[in-house]
């Protein structure tokens, strides 16, 4: 199993992601804001394991798998997100996570607007009243990412 924590959790001594940094230094953080860590604490307060399945044993797309994963980490300060590593790789993959990031090169305007109208579709496939504008040229990725902070809000 993998481990996510907010990234300023390292910096607090004693915390669980700071033990973690601590065998890990070099742990990814491609947000900014969370960090991955290719291990778990044994002894982890009360951490979220990020389903693959409901519990009816139906599986989980990768969309819900994602929807899931990023209204708990935008709910959580200090708790660990558990997910194993074929989650966190296909997360890494998705279009939410890129969007997430804000990180697309010049090059890359179509992928941006893939990725902006894809995360649109899914959040409003779980709440209609998701307001997401029509993606325009004006439309930044730094912009993009605030408008999916307030989408993941209301999902």
């Amino acid at each position: 199993m993998w481990s996510i924590y907010k990234t300023e959790q390292r910096s607090v001594e004693g915390s669980e992601a700071w033990e973690l940094s601590k065998r890990f230094p070099f742990a990814g953080s491609h947000d900014g804001v969370n960090t991955v860590f290719v291990a778990t604490l044994p002894d982890a307060v009360d951490p979220f394991i990020l389903p693959s399945e409901l519990p009816n044993g139906d599986a989980l797309s990768n969309d819900d798998q994602a929807v899931i994963a990023a209204k708990w980490l935008y709910l959580q300060s200090d708790k660990a997100l558990w997910l194993t590593k074929s989650q966190a790789l296909m997360l890494f993959e998705h279009p939410a996570h890129r969007l997430w990031c804000a990180k697309y090169n010049n090059d890359q305007s179509d992928q941006f607007e893939s990725d902006y109208n894809y995360v649109g579709d899914f959040l409003r496939s779980v709440n209609s009243a998701v307001p997401w504008p029509e993606f325009s040229v004006q439309l930044t990725p730094e912009s993009a990412r605030g408008l999916m902070l307030q989408g993941l809000a209301q999902a």
